[in-house]
């Protein structure tokens, strides 16, 4: 008989980073988020108040944090970078384009290539 694989639902996904977050278990939380993909991170950080989400954002890795810029609402998009100095920009859109984003150039002037 096999046995089936239970997937924690979002829900589940979420809580369980609140929990390690209030247990202080930043490394936990951090593999935690960096085992998702890229639109389920900015959907977990679009559901985090803000002050949390700040923090949960500083452990994700730099190389998908653009792609995850690019799926948050423009709101948090720009509550995120806000926090970010133009080397923290670079680094986490470095591997975005104008021709693979091109949304991210439209809708970011501050990640404009002129601007470095």
């Amino acid at each position: 008989m096999s046995q089936s694989v239970q997937v924690p639902t979002e829900g589940q996904r979420l809580s369980a980073l609140h929990d390690a977050f209030d247990r202080g278990a930043l490394r936990q939380a951090a593999r935690m988020l960096n085992a998702l993909e890229p639109a389920e991170i900015a959907h977990l950080l679009e559901s985090m108040p803000p002050a949390e989400r700040a923090a949960a954002w500083e452990l994700v890795d730099g190389a998908s944090g653009g792609e995850v810029l690019l799926y948050v609402t423009e709101e948090v998009r720009e509550d995120l970078l806000r926090d970010m100095d133009s080397a923290e920009i670079l680094e986490a859109t470095r591997e975005l384009t104008p021709t693979t984003s091109p949304i991210w150039w439209r809708t970011c002037p501050r990640a404009s290539p002129a601007r470095y």
